[in-house]
């Protein structure tokens, strides 16, 4: 079981341009070796050293960028994947589609998520 969201693929983002984004922690890591210079495309994971249980899945194809957290994931993994969707939605100039959820703009998905206690 996992939860997804999805984010609109207006433009290309590399590595770099996301993990340089002003939401993502300065310690997140990309698996996989990739080259930061090369453009986020197909599948990858991101992840916390030693925070992490289970990372974050980002899928991208043409159409969207689909960021996804998994059952058994840390409080961590759950705020990175918030933050990644914050970063991507951020970059695309786009609105967030949580599953499960109506869509939303940059500034009310934020606001969720200091609702539920997590700081971004």
């Amino acid at each position: 079981m996992s939860f997804h969201f999805s984010i609109k693929n207006k433009n290309k983002i590399s590595f770099h341009q996301l993990l340089e984004n002003k939401y993502l922690q300065k310690e997140t890591k990309v698996s996989f070796g990739v080259n930061l210079n090369d453009i986020v495309n197909g599948y990858s994971k991101f992840y916390l050293p030693k925070l992490s249980s289970r990372g974050v899945a980002l899928t991208t194809n043409s159409e969207k960028y689909d960021v996804e957290i998994n059952v058994g994931a840390t409080k961590d993994d759950y705020l990175l994947a918030t933050k990644i969707t914050l970063a991507l939605a951020e970059l695309n100039d786009s609105l967030i589609d949580p599953e499960f959820d109506s869509e939303l703009n940059l500034t009310e998905f934020e606001k969720n998520i200091i609702q539920i206690g997590l700081k971004v």
